[in-house]
């Protein structure tokens, strides 16, 4: 307010600097005010309510958006609820970490997808999943698409990505779009990859994408606290092949594809080896409940989301593409349990008041 009132000062010095003798000796002035000493012309007051309403907008604008001054909403923002996909435990460590920050609601998607609407009851809703083929998974879209009330909601999403985020946020900023809400932040996060070519990863290059995402935590939380519109993250997926750590995985990248143009995509299809135990962790640790046992067996649906969470958590890694050396690590986050992977079609996981 006193930008606001200095501004109107500055407009009325000079509207009296440019008046003739004649008007300035017509103009009848206030006394000095006992704070600030400036004299104000007495000018109509509803003219005074239009500019003091015009400048106050001005400043309310500058400072909300670019101002260094902007005020947190940490304390006063509304509910928040974060709906997370995960088939390794990265998105759901980062989401977990997210939900602790913002005291937030943590949901699993998986968890209402047998629901036919879903309504979000927060100010503040975000979505937190893995890329697959450089997209969001289909079940994610297909979850936003049941939302209803997304129109007035400041929606936000985070994509980890093993290789490259690519445009999977503004692609997914298009599926929010077209039921009626806008992404206001889209924020790409680096997690150790986990499909073909993931055992080229070191562990130093894991625990190096972990401190990174320490490190960034509070800068994401903090432009959500403050509902800030930012630009969508994304990357130029020709120039991320260039990077070192995605060099090293071309060799298994091209064995793949030899793989796929000479027996193609059926021969890539989940199978287990003799060393399976049949101790039925892939079949209740699969979000989409594609995997049945039989005869102390796996046995795969058409049903599958391709979040590799069979594999990676098999105890015995006894589960592979066809047999295939594809050159996978089986990997899982270090700080994620089997048994919150087990309950995403189960329950939903509240944090906070």
């Amino acid at each position: 307010m006193i930008l606001a009132v200095s501004m109107i000062h500055d407009f009325a010095a000079v509207s009296h600097r440019r008046l003739s003798r004649r008007d300035r000796d017509s103009v009848t002035f206030l006394p000095d005010a006992d704070c600030d000493s400036f004299l104000l012309p007495r000018i109509p007051l509803q003219g005074i309510v239009i500019l003091t309403s015009f400048v106050a907008g001005v400043q309310w604008a500058y400072i909300h958006r670019f101002g260094p001054w902007r005020v947190r909403k940490v304390e006063n923002m509304g509910k928040v609820e974060i709906y997370y996909f995960s088939g390794t435990g990265n998105s759901l460590a980062v989401a977990r970490d997210m939900a602790e920050k913002l005291t937030a609601k943590l949901t699993p998607v998986v968890s209402l997808m047998d629901q036919e609407r879903i309504n979000a009851e927060a100010d503040v809703v975000g979505f937190v999943f893995p890329i697959y083929d450089f997209k969001p998974p289909s079940l994610v879209e297909d979850f936003v698409h049941k939302m209803e009330g997304i129109d007035c909601k400041y929606l936000f999403a985070v994509c980890t990505y093993g290789i490259a985020p690519a445009q999977s946020l503004k692609h997914f900023a298009k599926v929010i779009e077209s039921c009626g809400g806008q992404l206001s932040a889209g924020f790409a996060v680096g997690m150790p990859h986990s499909g073909i070519g993931s055992g080229a990863v070191t562990e130093a290059q894991q625990e190096s994408m972990f401190e990174s995402w320490e490190d960034r935590l509070e800068e994401v939380c903090d432009s959500i606290s403050s509902e800030e519109a930012i630009k969508i993250e994304s990357s130029n997926l020709l120039s991320d092949f260039f990077q070192s750590r995605i060099i090293s995985m071309v060799p298994s990248l091209l064995k793949f594809l030899k793989q796929v143009l000479l027996k193609g995509t059926g021969s890539l299809a989940f199978t287990s080896s003799e060393d399976c135990n049949g101790c039925g962790i892939c079949e209740r640790i699969c979000p989409m409940d594609n995997v049945e046992m039989v005869d102390d067996r796996p046995v795969w649906s058409d049903n599958c989301a391709g979040c590799f969470a069979c594999l990676n958590w098999c105890p015995k890694e006894a589960i592979s593409l066809g047999g295939f050396d594809a050159n996978i690590r089986h990997y899982h986050h270090p700080d994620v349990k089997i048994l919150e992977m087990m309950g995403q079609r189960e329950r939903a996981i509240a944090t906070g008041p």
